[in-house]
């Protein structure tokens, strides 16, 4: 699961993306999801 700010110039990734304004961290830490990998800045990881 990828979440970010839509734009037209998304790269196509093979993970389903989601409206980071429409999603709030702590509805997805529930179940075994306990890990998050958060990337600032794409261009430099």
């Amino acid at each position: 699961m990828r979440i970010a700010v839509p734009s037209e110039d998304d790269f196509d990734f093979e993970a389903k993306t989601l409206d980071a304004s429409k999603v709030r961290l702590s509805d997805l830490f529930i179940g075994n999801f306990r890990k998050l990998l958060y990337v600032y800045d794409f261009g430099d990881n």
